[in-house]
């Protein structure tokens, strides 16, 4: 069974996006599976319904284009010579509900450069 599955938060062209490494199985694992639903299935089997990464040569993947303010369960499977093993325990990650906005940092010495960020702006 898959183990280690971490989950770091991210912006990809304008939208959340969710990165998910985890620890390598030792041994015959080939490629790995990551499912991902905003609907929790259980603890070790994602629903039917949840969308699927496949064929993953390393152990990590960005799951991008996700909804604002949206939790995610994400299950990580190995696949090998012998077939799917286990799904790992789910993980869950809620994605920012904060506004995403474009700061513009202008200086007399540097001109315009914009920097994307994410959270929620707060005028001062």
């Amino acid at each position: 069974q898959v183990q280690g599955v971490d989950i770091t938060r991210g912006i990809s062209n304008g939208s959340p996006s969710l990165t998910v490494s985890w620890t390598a199985i030792p041994g015959s694992a080939i490629t790995y599976t990551v499912r991902y639903s905003t609907s929790s299935g259980t603890i070790t089997e994602p629903p039917s319904e949840a969308s699927t990464v496949e064929r993953i040569a390393g152990t990590s993947t960005k799951l991008s284009r996700l909804e604002q303010g949206i939790e995610y369960f994400i299950w990580v499977a190995a696949f090998s010579s012998d077939g799917r093993g286990p799904y790992s325990t789910r993980a869950s990650w809620t994605t920012n509900a904060g506004i995403i906005y474009t700061l513009y940092l202008c200086t007399v010495e540097y001109p315009c450069k914009s920097s994307v960020g994410e959270g929620t702006l707060h005028a001062e």
